[in-house]
């Protein structure tokens, strides 16, 4: 078992893809292709033994989301 911290994967977020943030661009064409990605990329390191403390930002939808943001968390281990 492995301990993970994670912050900031802005999940559907098309302006971290687009340069309107402070600290960067993410280099995908949109949000979806992000969203595959991050998601793949987790998956390849992360397990179900593991613990991962997500610090914040794990999307940008909000309360008004609520089936997006369950849809991508029920992709993690």
């Amino acid at each position: 078992m492995t301990i993970w911290l994670t912050s900031d994967r802005h999940f559907g977020h098309e302006n971290t893809c687009r340069g309107f943030s402070s600290w960067g661009t993410r280099p995908f064409a949109s949000a979806q292709l992000m969203d595959r990605i991050l998601i793949s990329n987790y998956r390849q390191v992360i397990t179900n033994e593991d613990t991962v403390y997500d610090l914040g930002d794990l999307t940008l939808a909000g309360t008004q989301h609520r089936s997006y943001v369950e849809r991508i968390i029920s992709q993690l281990p």
